[in-house]
């Protein structure tokens, strides 16, 4: 029995001491939390059946932390796309660019641009009847027109003229402005300012038709025979020159003006606005100004100088208007947009013997 006892008390021993680990290993597993809810438990379940007995807890003893909730990741993905938005300068309103308000005015931009349509409408009907029939730059029948103008009309002038002209027509007045239009709206909404884009293609028509103004100026100052014209003589030309109604409107062309017109106002503004698709605007344009330079020498009814001047008219009047009359309005510390405001300016400097005083206005 003894043998029995012994060989039995280091069983029993292993198998306690085992216990006991496995409980401290059960202890250190669990969370800090659980072990706490363990430690203290509600002061309503300790009440319960040892009646009004303290709470093992000592007064000194420190209050419990509160459980720590793992960071909301909602949270920091606002964070995140409130500081994007920061330094993207996108608003409140969601735009991909900041807002840049242009300078113009409705009560004098309508009334000017269609007035300046309404112009050009007059001078149409009028112009026939004035029955100016003769031209400024003339090469005399027979003769050749410079070198360059001639390598391009002998390279590009087709046997059927029909289909040129009237293609050139469509792009012109067609395809160019839908284009122009579909572009002020397609640039403005790529960066979510799409509400911009009316004023845009009202300032855009405004430099169009100046542009198509100092074209008609120029024609009428400056009569050339229209290439198929020229290259008649006798009375063959002056049958042409009777009973077409622009033979002499070779210099320059209204419908490269009119492109570039188009584009380059519409390409100024989106600039000045800030849009990031602004180059497509030149890109588009200047390609449909360069297939209507062909299909007008095509037609035979212009030179290339002819197309080069009216580019450069459309161009320059397009891009003028807009800088001159429409720059973006200064931004102030305190209200960006805001319209500048006319002060004036006073200063004074100290010299030997007095002051100098300074005079000016801000606007």
């Amino acid at each position: 029995m003894r043998l029995a006892r012994s060989s039995f008390a280091p069983r029993a021993t292993c198998r306690g001491l085992l216990a006991a680990l496995a409980l401290v290993s059960a202890s250190l597993v669990r969370p800090a939390d659980a072990r706490a809810e363990d430690a203290d438990p509600p002061a309503a379940s300790a009440g319960s059946d040892a009646g009004d007995a303290p709470s093992i807890r000592s007064k000194t003893d420190p209050a419990p932390t509160p459980r720590e909730r793992p960071p909301d990741p909602s949270a920091a993905n606002r964070a995140v796309s409130d500081a994007t938005a920061t330094v993207t300068g996108a608003g409140p309103e969601g735009t991909k660019t900041p807002r840049v308000q242009l300078r113009y005015n409705l009560w004098i931009d309508v009334p000017v641009t269609v007035g300046l349509a309404a112009g050009i409408l007059a001078w149409g009907f009028i112009k026939p009847s004035l029955g100016n029939r003769t031209c400024t730059i003339c090469d005399g029948p027979g003769t050749d027109v410079n070198a360059l103008d001639d390598f391009f009309r002998t390279t590009f002038v087709r046997q059927d003229i029909g289909p040129s002209a009237t293609i050139s027509h469509v792009i012109s007045y067609g395809v160019s402005p839908v284009a122009g239009v579909a572009l002020a709206f397609g640039v403005a909404a790529a960066d979510r300012r799409a509400n911009e884009a009316p004023v845009n293609a009202l300032l855009v028509l405004e430099a169009s038709v100046a542009a198509v103004v100092v074209k008609e100026m120029i024609t009428a100052a400056i009569r050339r025979e229209r290439p198929q014209v020229h290259a008649l003589e006798g009375d063959a030309k002056q049958k042409e020159i009777d009973e077409q109604s622009d033979p002499l409107e070779s210099f320059p062309s209204g419908h490269v003006a009119s492109i570039m017109a188009i584009t380059a106002s519409s390409a100024v503004i989106a600039t000045m606005r800030g849009y990031k698709l602004a180059p497509v605007i030149w890109i588009v344009g200047s390609t449909l100004a360069g297939v209507v330079t062909y299909l007008r020498m095509a037609a035979d009814q212009h030179y290339f100088t002819d197309n080069l001047v009216g580019a450069a008219i459309g161009t320059g009047v397009g891009a003028a208007v807009p800088l001159l009359f429409h720059r973006p309005v200064a931004s102030t510390p305190d209200k960006v947009g805001a319209l500048p405001s006319s002060r004036p300016m006073l200063s004074t400097m100290p010299v030997q013997g007095g002051h100098v005083v300074n005079v000016g206005w801000a606007w």
